[in-house]
């Protein structure tokens, strides 16, 4: 299921800045290997710079982590899925 209310990452992560949210999750990374098995296209993603905002959260209290709730670490290229 997805159901995607924001414009963007950095509209989530505002949310959650302003106090809006509690709570934001994108894992659709991790639905990768389950479409894969099920010959479906993995057309939703959030690439590294969808989270050009993350420092900016960070410093407002904001805890960002990956899905195992470890420091997020991604690649800065264009091609990476990054679940958070």
């Amino acid at each position: 299921m997805f159901e995607d209310q924001y414009l963007s990452t950095g509209g989530q992560l505002y949310e959650l800045m302003m106090g809006h949210d509690r709570f934001q999750a994108d894992l659709r990374p991790l639905l990768s290997p389950l479409l894969k098995t099920r010959d479906l296209p993995n057309s939703l993603c959030c690439h590294p710079y969808d989270l050009s905002t993350e420092l900016i959260a960070r410093e407002v209290g904001v805890r960002i982590s990956d899905e195992a709730g470890n420091l997020l670490r991604a690649p800065l290229n264009l091609e990476a899925d990054v679940s958070w």
